[in-house]
Protein backbone atom coordinates (compact mmCIF):
# COMPACT_ATOMS: atom_id res chain seq x y z
CA UNK A 1 0.00 0.00 0.00
CA UNK A 2 2.89 2.40 0.58
CA UNK A 3 3.83 2.06 -3.08
CA UNK A 4 0.24 2.82 -4.11
CA UNK A 5 0.33 6.00 -1.99
CA UNK A 6 3.66 7.07 -3.48
CA UNK A 7 2.64 6.29 -7.06
CA UNK A 8 -0.62 8.19 -6.53
CA UNK A 9 1.22 11.24 -5.16
CA UNK A 10 3.53 11.20 -8.19
CA UNK A 11 0.59 10.96 -10.59
CA UNK A 12 1.71 7.56 -11.84
CA UNK A 13 -1.58 5.70 -11.30
CA UNK A 14 -4.46 5.59 -13.73
CA UNK A 15 -7.69 7.31 -12.55
CA UNK A 16 -9.26 3.93 -11.77
CA UNK A 17 -7.45 0.90 -10.39
CA UNK A 18 -8.75 -2.53 -9.42
CA UNK A 19 -6.65 -4.74 -7.17
CA UNK A 20 -7.68 -8.41 -7.25
CA UNK A 21 -7.13 -11.01 -4.58
CA UNK A 22 -3.73 -12.01 -5.96
CA UNK A 23 -2.40 -8.45 -5.82
CA UNK A 24 -0.07 -7.30 -3.08
CA UNK A 25 -2.51 -4.52 -2.19
CA UNK A 26 -5.36 -6.99 -1.56
CA UNK A 27 -3.05 -9.30 0.42
CA UNK A 28 -1.91 -6.34 2.56
CA UNK A 29 -5.50 -5.33 3.30
CA UNK A 30 -6.53 -8.93 4.08
CA UNK A 31 -3.88 -9.14 6.84
CA UNK A 32 -5.16 -6.12 8.77
CA UNK A 33 -7.25 -5.90 11.92
CA UNK A 34 -10.05 -4.23 9.97
CA UNK A 35 -10.38 -7.35 7.81
CA UNK A 36 -10.81 -9.44 10.95
CA UNK A 37 -13.56 -7.03 11.99
CA UNK A 38 -15.14 -7.43 8.54
CA UNK A 39 -15.13 -11.24 8.91
CA UNK A 40 -16.92 -10.89 12.24
CA UNK A 41 -19.44 -8.48 10.74
CA UNK A 42 -20.13 -10.85 7.81
CA UNK A 43 -20.50 -13.74 10.27
CA UNK A 44 -22.98 -11.70 12.31
CA UNK A 45 -24.99 -10.83 9.21
CA UNK A 46 -24.96 -14.26 7.60
CA UNK A 47 -25.15 -16.64 10.54
CA UNK A 48 -27.26 -14.30 12.64
CA UNK A 49 -29.80 -13.11 10.05
CA UNK A 50 -29.14 -15.14 6.88
CA UNK A 51 -28.14 -12.07 4.87
CA UNK A 52 -26.06 -13.34 1.91
CA UNK A 53 -24.83 -9.98 0.61
CA UNK A 54 -24.88 -6.32 1.46
CA UNK A 55 -23.03 -3.29 2.70
CA UNK A 56 -20.57 -3.44 5.56
CA UNK A 57 -19.98 -0.63 8.02
CA UNK A 58 -17.92 2.02 6.20
CA UNK A 59 -14.56 2.93 7.62
CA UNK A 60 -15.04 6.68 7.96
CA UNK A 61 -12.44 8.77 9.70
CA UNK A 62 -14.73 11.81 9.34
CA UNK A 63 -17.45 10.06 11.37
CA UNK A 64 -15.23 10.00 14.46
CA UNK A 65 -15.28 12.76 17.06
CA UNK A 66 -12.42 15.28 17.08
CA UNK A 67 -10.29 13.22 19.48
CA UNK A 68 -10.88 10.07 17.40
CA UNK A 69 -9.96 11.88 14.19
CA UNK A 70 -6.76 13.28 15.70
CA UNK A 71 -5.84 9.89 17.12
CA UNK A 72 -6.49 8.12 13.81
CA UNK A 73 -4.57 10.76 11.83
CA UNK A 74 -1.61 10.42 14.21
CA UNK A 75 -1.73 6.60 13.97
CA UNK A 76 -1.95 6.69 10.17
CA UNK A 77 0.90 9.16 9.73
CA UNK A 78 3.05 7.18 12.18
CA UNK A 79 2.32 3.94 10.32
CA UNK A 80 3.25 5.56 6.99
CA UNK A 81 6.41 7.18 8.39
CA UNK A 82 7.64 4.05 10.19
CA UNK A 83 6.34 1.51 7.63
CA UNK A 84 4.45 -0.24 10.46
CA UNK A 85 3.32 -3.30 8.52
CA UNK A 86 0.43 -4.01 10.89
CA UNK A 87 -1.32 -0.71 10.12
CA UNK A 88 0.14 0.48 6.84
CA UNK A 89 -2.52 -0.75 4.43
CA UNK A 90 -5.41 0.79 6.34
CA UNK A 91 -3.43 4.01 6.91
CA UNK A 92 -2.92 4.55 3.18
CA UNK A 93 -6.44 3.34 2.37
CA UNK A 94 -8.06 5.79 4.82
CA UNK A 95 -11.85 6.01 4.72
CA UNK A 96 -13.58 3.48 2.50
CA UNK A 97 -16.82 1.63 1.78
CA UNK A 98 -17.13 -2.16 1.69
CA UNK A 99 -19.64 -4.72 0.45
CA UNK A 100 -19.73 -8.49 0.73
CA UNK A 101 -21.30 -11.41 -1.05
CA UNK A 102 -21.42 -15.02 0.17
CA UNK A 103 -19.96 -17.15 -2.62
CA UNK A 104 -20.44 -20.61 -1.17
CA UNK A 105 -21.47 -22.34 1.99
CA UNK A 106 -20.12 -25.66 3.19
CA UNK A 107 -20.34 -27.80 6.27
CA UNK A 108 -17.50 -25.91 7.95
CA UNK A 109 -18.45 -22.34 7.03
CA UNK A 110 -18.78 -19.84 4.20
CA UNK A 111 -16.57 -18.07 1.73
CA UNK A 112 -17.34 -14.42 1.05
CA UNK A 113 -16.06 -11.89 -1.46
CA UNK A 114 -15.30 -8.48 0.03
CA UNK A 115 -15.15 -5.44 -2.26
CA UNK A 116 -13.63 -2.23 -0.89
CA UNK A 117 -13.99 1.05 -2.77
CA UNK A 118 -12.18 4.27 -2.04
CA UNK A 119 -11.62 7.57 -3.78
CA UNK A 120 -8.22 9.10 -3.09
CA UNK A 121 -7.74 12.84 -3.64
CA UNK A 122 -5.49 15.51 -2.19
CA UNK A 123 -8.31 16.79 0.00
CA UNK A 124 -8.83 13.24 1.35
CA UNK A 125 -5.84 13.83 3.58
CA UNK A 126 -7.49 16.88 5.15
CA UNK A 127 -10.85 15.35 6.14
CA UNK A 128 -9.75 14.88 9.75
CA UNK A 129 -9.34 18.64 9.93
CA UNK A 130 -12.09 19.85 7.61
CA UNK A 131 -14.76 17.18 8.06
CA UNK A 132 -16.90 15.98 5.14
CA UNK A 133 -19.07 18.35 3.12
CA UNK A 134 -18.15 21.38 5.21
CA UNK A 135 -17.34 24.74 3.58
CA UNK A 136 -13.62 24.12 4.27
CA UNK A 137 -13.83 20.66 2.65
CA UNK A 138 -15.63 22.06 -0.40
CA UNK A 139 -13.03 24.85 -0.69
CA UNK A 140 -10.21 22.27 -0.71
CA UNK A 141 -11.99 20.10 -3.25
CA UNK A 142 -12.53 23.08 -5.53
CA UNK A 143 -9.06 24.57 -5.18
CA UNK A 144 -6.79 21.58 -4.52
CA UNK A 145 -8.34 18.52 -6.14
CA UNK A 146 -7.09 19.05 -9.64
CA UNK A 147 -4.20 17.50 -11.45
CA UNK A 148 -0.92 19.07 -10.48
CA UNK A 149 2.31 19.39 -12.43
CA UNK A 150 3.00 16.15 -14.36
CA UNK A 151 -0.27 14.69 -13.03
CA UNK A 152 0.80 14.69 -9.38
CA UNK A 153 -2.07 14.10 -6.95
CA UNK A 154 -4.80 13.42 -9.50
CA UNK A 155 -7.83 11.66 -8.05
CA UNK A 156 -7.93 7.90 -8.12
CA UNK A 157 -10.85 5.51 -7.66
CA UNK A 158 -9.58 2.32 -6.07
CA UNK A 159 -11.35 -1.05 -5.87
CA UNK A 160 -9.88 -3.89 -3.82
CA UNK A 161 -11.44 -7.35 -4.04
CA UNK A 162 -10.58 -10.42 -1.98
CA UNK A 163 -12.16 -13.50 -0.43
CA UNK A 164 -12.41 -14.45 3.23
CA UNK A 165 -13.48 -17.66 4.92
CA UNK A 166 -15.75 -17.51 7.95
CA UNK A 167 -15.98 -20.76 9.92
CA UNK A 168 -19.42 -21.91 11.02
CA UNK A 169 -18.32 -21.79 14.65
CA UNK A 170 -16.92 -18.26 14.28
CA UNK A 171 -17.52 -16.17 17.39
CA UNK A 172 -20.05 -13.80 15.86
CA UNK A 173 -22.28 -13.25 18.85
CA UNK A 174 -25.33 -15.30 17.85
CA UNK A 175 -26.60 -18.87 17.68
CA UNK A 176 -25.24 -21.18 14.99
CA UNK A 177 -27.48 -21.65 12.02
Amino acid sequence: MTMVGLLWAMGALSPEMAYGENSRVARDVMKRDLTAARRKEIGDLFYGTGQGSGKLTPNSIGAKDAAGQSSRLREDLTAIATHDDAKLATAVLGSYKANYEILREGINGVQARVTITNGMTVSSFAHAETGYGTPADKFLQKNVDHVGLLGHGKGQAMTIVFRVVIPRNYNYGGPNK
